[in-house]
């Protein structure tokens, strides 16, 4: 399994340098091996909304808040890669969504995504935030149960009795040397 951990741009960065920023990070997550299992985790500074109508192969019918500039990257990015949110797959109440609350307005949103290979869906269990998480952050924690079923890397080969075809051996001395032998060393 492949972990991205990332911090994205702010509102306050230019539309230049958050075209980059997600520019780079398609090409990040391009090079991951179809075959690895990826998560993309972290605080996107994106709300990607509710709108599952017209993003549903990206996002679930238990989102939260209204779109905003990042989050339409955010959406970009998973069509472009087969990514899902994952956050937004699970039904709980809007505080079990949310991850960050705006200091002047008071509203809640959800910043902190988990972004996953659409073909992984059936592995994530569950995913929510967490504001009891002592994180020293104004942001929950955002966590996701995932069901991993490993797949063998390395076989181990049993070793072999030495075989030898000592029958058509025509010295008896030798012959009997290596029966020896071969029975010590198996025994």
């Amino acid at each position: 399994m492949t972990l991205l951990s990332i911090y994205g741009p702010t509102l306050d960065y230019s539309k230049q340098q958050k075209d980059e920023f997600f520019f780079q990070l398609e090409q990040i997550i391009k090079n991951v091996p179809a075959r690895n299992r990826l998560a993309v985790l972290g605080d996107f500074n994106a709300c990607v909304g509710k709108d599952w109508e017209h993003w549903g192969h990206i996002i679930g019918q238990h989102g939260t808040g209204s779109l905003n500039e990042n989050g339409q990257h955010v959406l970009e990015l998973c069509a472009s890669c087969e990514l899902i949110v994952s956050n937004t797959y699970f039904a709980g109440s809007n505080h079990s969504k949310v991850t960050w609350r705006h200091p002047h307005s008071g509203h809640w949103h959800q910043l902190d995504l988990i972004l996953i290979r659409r073909k992984n869906i059936r592995n994530v269990l569950h995913a929510r935030s967490m504001h009891s998480a002592d994180c020293n952050t104004d942001h929950a924690l955002v966590r996701a149960k995932l069901q991993l079923h490993p797949k063998k890397i390395h076989h181990v080969k049993l070793k072999n009795k030495p075989r030898l075809n000592i029958i058509n051996m025509k010295d008896s001395d030798t012959c009997a040397k290596f029966q020896c032998t071969l029975e010590c060393v198996s025994g």
